[in-house]
């Protein structure tokens, strides 16, 4: 599709009332594109779900948008995930929060906005019943009513914790060697749900959606969770060793990194593995995403490695560690 593919639907929205539904997911349309989408969105009054995620969408791209959604009265769901956006594009999606009523669920994980955009967003959030700004710049604003004291100490697993991660504003999960995961309302001290189901001790737990989270075991797989009903949708087993960690790299996509050496990038929702990226022997420690399409590894000889993920491109290799490197973000 690309921008110039954007622009053409743009121009059909305009004279297209009946579209309710219209995805444009990894298509690179760039903030031309968005530009496009967002004067389409102007006249347009009948498109319900807008799918924008993964299309290098900046600042630019995010103030057309938010012009479009200024004068549009239908759409009731708006994903712009694993974007570009920073605190100016963010800040004019609040601007427009203010004059539209209609729309429902603002996803705008995985992109730039920094803490003055943030609360912005928070700020103008009353008539959304769903507003997913995770894995940002900035802290996710909690406001003024909301507290932690200092030593809330939060007890219930029997063995070690090996991660910890944020699922929204008030929850967060735990993994531990007990082989379990535990959800915890943070501000309450209080355990909501015990999950139970991986056979040896749970490495990592990564947030993948609102309802829905990942972990990673030493038993070599990786389970997929609905934690809010405690079911266990998916079990994604591939490696030979211990998995050490799980990252999730956009919508659909997670990474898992494991000690036989082998980083395997996942499509969870069919539990297709599309990807294997091996460059030796050595454990990969942990993963980080740097964009939409590039992501680190890093592991135990004290080697970063830089990857184009989806053409399972070695682009750099960075040396120094003495040791093994257990952290890289």
């Amino acid at each position: 599709c690309g921008a110039e593919g954007a622009k053409v639907l743009g121009t059909a929205l305009v004279r297209n009332g009946n579209l309710r539904r219209l995805s444009l997911a990894s298509n690179r349309i760039q903030d031309a594109g968005a530009k496009a989408i967002g004067e389409g969105l102007q006249e347009n009054t009948g498109l319900f779900q807008l799918l924008l995620n993964d299309n290098e969408i900046g600042d630019e791209g995010g103030e057309a948008i938010s012009e479009g959604l200024q004068r549009n009265t239908s759409l009731k769901e708006l994903n712009l995930n694993s974007n570009e956006i920073g605190d100016q594009g963010g800040e004019a999606l609040a601007k427009a929060l203010q004059t539209n009523t209609t729309l429902k669920v603002l996803r705008i994980e995985l992109n730039k906005i920094g803490d003055l955009g943030c609360k912005a967003l928070d700020r103008q959030s009353g008539d959304l019943d769903e507003l997913d700004m995770e894995d940002n710049e900035g802290e996710v604003w909690l406001g003024e009513d909301s507290s932690l004291a200092a030593n809330n100490i939060f007890q219930g697993h029997t063995k070690v914790i090996n991660g910890v991660c944020k699922l929204d504003s008030a929850t967060l999960a735990s993994a531990s060697d007990d082989h379990t995961l535990k959800i915890w309302r943070w501000q309450r001290n209080t355990c909501l749900h015990t999950l139970t189901g991986h056979t040896d001790g749970v490495q990592g737990v990564c947030r993948l959606n609102a309802s829905m989270l990942a972990s990673a075991s030493k038993d070599g797989t990786v389970k997929i969770w609905e934690w809010r009903t405690k079911t266990c949708l998916q079990t994604l087993a591939g490696h030979t060793g211990r998995v050490r960690g799980v990252y999730r790299l956009n919508d659909s996509t997670l990474a898992i990194a494991s000690d036989d050496g082998a980083v395997k990038i996942w499509e969870w929702v069919s539990g297709m593995c599309l990807h294997t990226l091996q460059a030796n022997t050595a454990s990969i420690e942990c993963v980080c995403r740097l964009n939409a399409t590039m992501l680190a590894t890093a592991n135990n000889l004290g080697t970063v490695k830089i990857w184009e993920w989806r053409t399972k491109t070695n682009l750099y290799t960075l040396a120094g560690h003495p040791s093994a490197i257990t952290c890289v973000c």
